[in-house]
């Protein structure tokens, strides 16, 4: 219902089978050019490891998007070799079917192994166990900034929850228990929103270039409190 009956409403034409054929799949593609297909990792597992996927004519295809188990990064990787847009998604039958995919499809490539963002009129947050709300961050963004002894620092623009008791330290805190010290942001900002192009991207250039002119200022007055025989030439 979640496919079938938008593609009916849009006129698509469907191509429908009564089973699925690795090799069939593959010739109804090429015979059809076949733009749009929906699978689950088996399928498009079964679909790449047969011997004709690299010899049948694929361009057709705009988008696969997949669904219903958790898609392994090998598949991904393979289908985008192929120069393929392929699309993960989570859903349930409690949602009317899909819940969250990859959005814009042109960032797929950039967010493989990821469920995307909830798809329309869909909602979502990460809570507790307890159905309290969690992580106290709304999003968040990680860049690299100017460092004079690395060359390069993790930084990071943080957009809080209403009434998150969050602040650097805490932050840092969190990060020691899942992640290695050396990716743990050395800078970390708090902003009200963060700034995206019109597909809704994440500026990030924007965000590292704010940051460096930060980063860049609090050196400068950090040298200026030094001895003079302790300043930099």
């Amino acid at each position: 219902m979640a496919i079938l009956v938008p593609a009916l409403h849009g006129g698509i034409t469907i191509y429908l089978e009564r089973g699925f054929d690795a090799g069939r799949t593959l010739a109804l593609i090429e015979a059809h050019g076949i733009t749009f297909m929906v699978a689950v990792p088996t399928m498009a597992l079964a679909l790449m490891r047969h011997p004709e996927f690299t010899s049948r004519d694929l361009s057709s295809i705009r988008m696969i998007l997949c669904g219903a188990a958790p898609v392994p990064m090998t598949i991904f990787e393979a289908w985008t070799r192929r120069g393929i847009t392929f699309i993960s998604s989570f859903g349930m039958t409690e949602v009317s079917g899909g819940f969250a995919m990859i959005t814009p499809a042109a960032e797929a490539a950039r967010r493989l192994g990821t469920a995307g963002r909830p798809c329309l009129y869909s909602e979502a947050k990460i809570g507790r166990e307890d159905g309290g709300d969690a992580p106290g961050v709304l999003e968040c963004a990680a860049y690299g900034v100017p460092d004079e002894k690395w060359g390069e620092a993790v930084a990071a623009s943080v957009v809080l929850a209403p009434g998150s008791g969050h602040d650097q330290d805490s932050i840092r805190n969190d990060l020691r228990a899942r992640i290695a010290a050396y990716k743990i942001p050395k800078h970390i900002e708090f902003a009200a929103t963060l700034p995206r192009t019109t597909s809704g991207k994440i500026l990030r250039r924007a965000l590292r270039e704010r940051m460096a002119r930060q980063v860049t200022a609090g050196a400068l007055s950090l040298h200026a409190d030094r001895p003079s025989h302790l300043r930099r030439p």
